[in-house]
This record gives C-alpha cells, structure tokens and sequence, in this order.
C-alpha cells in the first residue's frame, strides 16, 4: 500500500517513547497519539536550500537516531523496535532523490517508526535533506573533475546550457544521484558519453557535486561546521563526520595566462593547481591533490592561503584548444611563501605544413650480433603561433615511416597505446606541438635483420633542415650528394661512428641511402684533435646533443639503469660540470620521472636541455 495512503489512514498509531524530537513530541509515558496530517510543500525547495542550517538541524532532530553520519546508530536507536534508515549507507544515499527524502521528513514513514516533522518549516526540510544527501559523500572530490570535463558546456554555476541547467530546483529534486549518473555514463541528446572517461567513483563524485549547484551554501565548497550535542540526548554527544578539508597557510600561487596567438581567452577558463608531495622514505614524489579556480578578466588566478611545506612541488594546468598546458614546477623554500606562475598558451591547428623537423639524426648500432640497432632522433619545431594538434581525435600529429622488416619499437618518452600509436607504415605521434624556441624531441628505437648490404628508405612527413647518418665504424653509406663528415668517437662508451651529412628534404621527400660494410671489431685510436683536457665527447654542436641522447637511450634499452632519487636531476646541477657522467645519469633520472608523469612537458624539455648544454658547451 502506498505511504501517503497508510498516513491518511485514521486510528493508524505511532510508536513515540523511543524518539527524541524537541518541540515536535512530549508525550506522557505510553502514550499514542493519532498521526498529524501531512503539511507537504512543494516537490522542490522555493528557496536553494541552506547545508549549514541543514547540519544543525541533522543534529538536533536526525542524529539521535540515524547517528552522526547516518548511519542508523544514533544513541536512541537502540530503543527503536526497528533500527533506523542507514542514510549514510552508498547505495542508499545513491537511489534517493531529494524530493522523496523531503515527503519524508514531511510526512513521516509508520514502518521505519519515523515521525513526520511537523515543527519544521517548508525550508528547513529541504536543508536537512540536502545535508543528510551528503552524508555518505559530501561531493568535494567532484569538482575539480566538473571543473575539467563539464565546465566548458555548462559554466562554473551551471547555468550555461538551457537544456540542462543544474541550478533548477524543480528539476534536480526529481533526480537521484543513480539517474544523474546514468546521463554522465550515457550521454544524452549533444551531450557525449562519459562511459570510459570517467571511472564509476569519478561520475557518482561529479554527480555529487552537481546537486550542490543547487544549494545556498557556497555549492557545496564550505563543509558544515562542527557538530554539537545533540538536542535532548544528555547521555551522548554525536559527531557528525566532515570531510578532509585542504591544509592551510600562507602560500600564495599566482600568475597570467597569456593567449599569444593574440586572439584573447575564453570566459571561465579553469587554472588547475597540482600539489605534490614527497616521501622521504621512497624518495618519490606522487600527487597529493589538485585545486581549480577560474581566471578574471585580466586573465590572472590566485591561489591563496597555501599550506607549503619543504616536501611539497607545485605546477599549474591549463586545458584549452583540445590541448593541456602546464607549467614549469616550483619546489617551494621556507623563507619564500608567494610564487608566480605565468604561462603562454596558444590556439590550435591541424596545419602539418607549420612544423618542421629541424634535426633528424639516423644511426645504426651493430653493437649487438645478427641485428642492427637504429636509433632515430627529431628535433621538432613550431616557428608559428599555433599549437598544432591531430585532425582527428586520438589520432597521430607527426608520422613517421618505418622499414620494412622492423622489430622491437621503442621509445624514449612514452608508449604504443598511450602517446604512440601505430600506422600502416610506422608510427604516429599524437602529442600536441606548441611555438615554442625548444624543441620537441621525438627519439625513438627498433631493430633490422643484419644484414652487410641493403637500402635504408626514410620518407619524411615533416620538412627536414638538416639530417645525418651515422653507422658503426667500417660501415659506409652511399647516397646522391652525402658529405663524409669523418669519424666521431662516443667517449661514454668508446664507440666509433662514422658520420654523414644528407642535407634538407621537403615534406614528402625520402631519403634512401644504400649502407654496405661490417662494422671494425677491434678498437682503434682516439681521434685526432680531440680536446681531452675538456672531455669533450665529440667536439661541439648538435651532434655531440645527438649522441648523449643516443647514449642514453641505448643505456636504458640494455637494462642497466641506475635506481631513481627523485631528486637527482637538480642536485646535478650544482655538481662539477665536468662530470659528464654525473650529468648522463641526472638525464636518465629526469626521464624517468617524466616517463612517470611526475614532471611537466614543458618543464622536462627545458631542464633537459640545460642538462645537455653542460656537456657541449664545458670549457
């Protein structure tokens, strides 16, 4: 039978010495009294209901019985005949709309022993309802995921979409988190699916958080304060479970957003901060939280009120133009508590013609019997003041053509199915090139069947503007227009390569070069004219970059990789800067924390180069 037919019905008594309800019930010892009729509202809150007015009310009228965090074990519960609703419980919490909670508390449930709230008003129901809907999750971790999935459609209040405005109270107390949830993961009308974005703990947490945009209360950001006694209960005090609010301090984060591509930004762009933190025993850093806020105007953001301890790290992100900025890291000092972090962003296109390749280096490693090993490596540039990113989505930026016969592809910064995908003919790389006077670097490996004559075939889809072949001494590459540029010696390993010079080629151009030859054996004098007083490891110039990259890459294919500190790459710049092989070490550290997402693209590429120019440029 249906509840409002039970209530209505007449003679129905109630059950009242174990409920403790102020000024709602002061009955005499036994006695039964007839069930008020309902005093129901409207289906939706008049006014955005109130969380903290909501929290005290919880307290004095909810809490004896239902507990501090609802979970049916309030200190009157016991005396119930039947233990009350666990509101607190998930699964619960999830199937219940707001709207049927308020007729609730209005009109009371005979079979749970609950009775209807007749001393409260229409407004204060609907802010005990909307504080108990947050019992099991009060909604804070869904921001930061509506901040970057949803905001761009429906606006930091969200009002910006007519079809699904979240702040409309007739329409939200209808919902139940489950059928917000079932949009999220479904799409609906333009909206996409978020089925295998989102994870199921990251769709009912944004959910949450949608329903605070319904309410009074700062949407959902200030917890409810503190819990008290509850009212009538002088034998137990009841907490009321709060969740974990961010540390405090006196840290400041600050900075400028700047579109150089000179077209402006967009209103209600989010600024994402990323705190760190690390841990002393596994000397790792790993991400402790993110914050978001929303530039101004000016196109500036603040972060205040930092709590910025010793082992913490911070950098900023920014999604715009299908793209995701970030900043360079800053590791905080304990006499320095305000930072600026400024950044450039750009528009985007999917014009290929914009970028050129402006290094491409190829060589062929016969340290290893019956295969050759090619290490090839890019230097991209980005001369306009576009990013540009794939025409497709997930699909490859750059694509590179490999030969045929190939095996084993590596890479040196990321994987196949994650950066890389394949094509038809080799690979593709999907990450975003932005203007920038660094160059993005593409190094990459895989293996070819020895063999002691055959054509090496490299078409380019980039404009190259200078290639170099490089083979194991006492093989030889012959090809229209090559320049022997003699041979070089790897000082980290004493290997030999002979250098060649190919010169320029247009996008769509290949190379072809024929390589013949085994490589020498035995080891052979050091070159002539070499500077051994400076250690150089092959003179000066973009070659000797070429081959610490190289000598890296195949140092960490072979295995033999040294244990990560996490901070090896900045105390390594403080070291001799004659101690190359310090500074090799501190360039495998600094890619292993970038190939573990734990340092920005930006910022890696930067700190990388600085590396690599202590070896070129020592005196």
């Amino acid at each position: 039978m249906k509840l409002r037919s039970i209530l209505l019905l007449a003679g129905i008594v109630f059950v009242l010495s174990a409920c403790s309800l102020s000024d709602d019930i002061t009955p005499p010892p036994g006695y039964q009294s007839p069930v008020p009729q309902p005093t129901a509202g409207p289906v939706f809150p008049a006014n955005p209901p109130d969380m903290v007015a909501g929290t005290a009310i919880f307290i004095e009228k909810c809490a004896p019985c239902h507990g501090g965090s609802g979970m049916g074990d309030g200190p009157q519960a016991a005396k119930l005949p039947k233990k009350p609703t666990a509101l607190g419980e998930l699964a619960i919490s999830r199937a219940a709309s707001p709207a049927a909670w308020y007729k609730v508390v209005t009109e009371g449930r005979m079979d749970t022993f609950m009775p209807p709230f007749t001393s409260l008003t229409d407004q204060q129901r609907w802010d005990v309802v909307a504080y108990a809907l947050t019992l099991p999750d009060m909604g804070f971790t869904g921001q930061n995921i509506y901040m970057n999935n949803c905001m761009r459609c429906h606006g930091d209040d969200g009002k910006q979409s007519a079809k699904s405005d979240f702040s409309d109270q007739a329409r939200m107390a209808q919902l139940s988190l489950n059928d917000i949830v079932a949009v999220i993961n479904d799409g609906v009308g333009d909206m996409p699916a978020f089925a295998g974005k989102l994870n199921e703990d990251q769709q009912f947490a944004v959910a949450a958080y949608l329903r605070t945009l319904t309410h009074a209360s700062a949407k959902g950001l200030t917890p409810p304060p503190a819990a008290a006694s509850a009212a009538g209960t002088a034998d137990a005090t009841v907490a009321v479970s709060t969740p974990a609010l961010i540390p405090q301090g006196e840290g400041v984060i600050s900075g400028k957003i700047v579109n150089k591509s000179g077209t402006g930004l967009p209103a209600n762009l989010p600024v994402v901060l990323h705190v760190f933190e690390h841990a002393a025993a596994s000397d790792q850093f790993s991400e402790l939280r993110t914050q978001t806020t929303i530039l101004d105007s000016a196109g500036s953001y603040s972060f205040t009120g930092l709590a910025m301890p010793s082992n913490y790290a911070f950098y900023i992100s920014v999604d715009y133009g299908d793209t995701t900025y970030n900043s360079e890291p800053i590791a905080p000092t304990s006499d320095v508590k305000t930072y600026d972090l400024s950044m450039d962003i750009f528009d985007t296109t999917t014009d290929l013609s914009t970028l050129v390749a402006d290094q491409v280096h190829i060589i062929l490693d016969y340290s290893k019997p019956d295969i050759i090993q090619v290490v090839e490596y890019y230097a991209i540039m980005n001369p306009s003041k576009k990013t540009v990113i794939a025409a497709t989505k997930d699909g490859a930026v750059v694509t590179v053509a490999l030969p045929k016969g190939y095996t084993n592809l590596q890479f040196q910064d990321g994987s196949l199915g994650e950066r890389f995908i394949l094509t038809a003919d080799g690979f593709g790389d999907t990450f975003a090139v932005p203007p920038s006077n660094d160059p993005v670097q593409l190094v990459f490996a895989f293996d070819l069947p020895y063999s002691a004559n055959f054509d090496f075939v490299s078409p380019f889809s980039l404009s190259v503007l200078s290639s170099e072949f490089l083979v194991s001494e006492g093989v030889k590459v012959n090809a229209p227009g090559i320049i022997d540029g003699g041979l070089q010696e790897m000082e980290t390993t004493g290997m030999k390569y002979q250098q060649y010079g190919l010169g320029s080629y247009q996008s769509g151009d290949t190379m072809k070069v024929n390589v013949t030859g085994a490589p020498v054996k035995t080891a052979s004098a050091p070159i002539a004219g070499t500077d051994t007083t400076s250690h150089l490891i092959i003179g000066v110039g973009t070659l000797g970059i070429v081959l610490i990259v190289v000598a890296v890459f195949l140092f960490m294919r072979g295995g033999r990789r040294s244990p990560m500190r996490a901070q090896t790459a900045p105390d390594v710049a403080k070291a001799d800067p004659l101690d190359h092989d310090a500074i090799i070490e501190a360039i495998i550290a600094l890619d292993d924390q970038h190939n573990a997402g734990k340092i920005a693209q930006d910022a890696y590429l930067r700190r990388r180069n600085e590396l690599k120019a202590k070896i070129v440029n020592r005196d």
